[in-house]
């Protein structure tokens, strides 16, 4: 790509995030959010953000850790975020513990962006018990060099590693269905982060994830895709509990440029310290872990089997197809009824529909193939674990493949060698591969209570 283009492709991105706000402030009505104090810059990043404070406030000789520090979480907020942030411009609100390392220096920094023309800002009002709102303008962006203005993932600290959402069902949502056209709904359920008690285990996930948090930031981690400019990832994981700590405590990382948001495809051209990647990955896992329970054990690939079942699939449509059964198995062991599973996998494809995503529609439209069609092949082939179905057993094996994470990570944990996670695929440096594999297999032997290991695909 050459430059004049790559530029272009800059201006207008930026021109998407800014242009409506400066000419109607009605935008910052919309959804807000506070600033989150678990978001950082990243090096590059970091370093500009230090000389803008600077300009903007030269009388100092030298600044306070605390005052560069929360001056970086307003500036990564403001690269971030797609929504107004939300501000109380009171010094009392940004004293308290729950702000993390937020300041009271938080106002006088708004400010300072505020008159040099560098974010737009709607006042609140005590009247109307509204907050100050702010957007990034224009020129926000222009302080940053080409590639860091695209890429506004900026880092993400935790300061819990270890999370508890309770699940609070909402009624259902109605959506029209991609396939047919008509009218469906879908199970509706919201999770609410809640406090707990720490537990001898919670204390051992944490310390492994925040020494895994401290492994990958002393490596250099980025994408190179083709086209692109050089992007750093966000490495850290949070272990996200359901209802209780016994289900779920699968690990997630998060930003737009968390490790988990990239594509298979994408994934391919990340480096470690400047080293290409090898990609291995579970095949099947949570099947595997129900014939596991009925002391059997699944020969080949649990998902070709479906596949072989739909008449008329191309080749090259396969790898579409058995990405989408994939989801659609956890939406048949994580719901009630076969219905509640239906017509989770409708609402997943209706969401990548709005997202431009249209293959997954587009095949099942050619070969007249519904969900409900899918889901019956799924119990026909897979009778021994069909007592599994619709029970809501996914967050027990959630629990389990998390387990088997943890030890793989904790493995590469105790070598500091960074090693990053997808669920149940791990991303290593190539001249790892082979350690890989051999921490997947006996970590899985040894959580699953087996003397057989899972298949493993690369």
């Amino acid at each position: 790509m050459d430059n004049i283009e790559h530029r272009q492709r800059i201006s207008q991105h930026v021109s998407n995030r800014t242009e409506d706000i400066e000419k109607d402030g009605v935008r910052l009505n919309r959804r807000s959010y506070f600033p989150h104090p678990d978001l950082r810059a990243f090096p590059a990043q970091r370093t500009i953000i230090e000389g803008l404070l600077r300009r903007l406030d030269p009388g100092p000789k030298f600044f306070r850790e605390a005052r560069k520090k929360t001056f970086e979480i307003l500036c990564a907020n403001l690269l971030y975020t797609k929504h107004p942030l939300k501000m109380a411009m009171d010094e009392q609100f940004w004293s308290k513990d729950s702000h993390g390392d937020i300041t009271p220096s938080i106002i006088k920094d708004v400010r300072l962006l505020h008159e040099a023309g560098l974010i737009y800002m709607k006042k609140g009002s005590e009247v109307s018990k509204r907050y100050t709102r702010i957007y990034p303008r224009r020129s926000f962006f222009m302080e940053f060099p080409l590639p860091l203005r695209l890429n506004h993932g900026v880092d993400f600290v935790p300061r819990n590693f270890v999370v508890l959402r309770k699940t609070i069902e909402k009624g259902y949502r109605k959506f029209i269905n991609p396939l047919t056209g008509k009218e469906e709904r879908q199970r509706y359920v919201k999770k609410v982060e809640i406090p707990f008690k720490p537990t001898r285990e919670t204390e051992r996930v944490s310390s492994i994830l925040r020494t895994h948090f401290n492994v990958t930031h002393s490596y250099e981690i980025d994408l190179r895709y083709p086209g692109h400019p050089l992007t750093y990832l966000t490495t850290a994981m949070r272990a996200s509990y359901t209802n209780d700590l016994h289900h779920g405590g699968r690990l997630y990382s998060y930003t737009d440029w968390g490790i988990q948001q990239l594509e298979s495809e994408w994934r391919k051209h990340i480096f470690i310290h400047g080293e290409a990647t090898t990609e291995l990955d579970f095949s099947g896992l949570s099947i595997n872990m129900l014939y596991g329970r009925e002391n059997s054990f699944y020969e080949g690939d649990p998902y070709t089997v479906v596949l072989e079942g739909i008449p008329k699939l191309r080749d090259n449509e396969k790898p579409v197809i058995r990405d989408f059964l994939k989801k659609l198995l956890q939406s048949i062991l994580n719901s009630k009824s076969k219905p509640d599973a239906v017509g989770s996998g409708n609402y997943t494809i209706y969401k990548e529909v709005k997202q431009g995503k249209t293959q997954v529609r587009d095949i099942l439209r050619r070969l007249d193939v519904s969900v409900a069609e899918l889901v019956a092949r799924f119990q026909d082939e897979h009778k021994t674990i069909q007592r599994h179905f619709y029970s809501e057993v996914g967050l027990e094996l959630q629990n389990q493949d998390a387990k088997i994470a943890l030890r793989i990570i904790n493995h590469f944990n105790k070598k500091r060698i960074p090693v990053l996670a997808i669920h149940d695929s791990f991303i290593v440096a190539e001249r790892y591969t082979n350690e890989l594999r051999t921490a997947m297999e006996e970590s899985y032997m040894t959580v699953m209570k087996t003397d057989r290991p899972c298949p493993i695909k690369s």
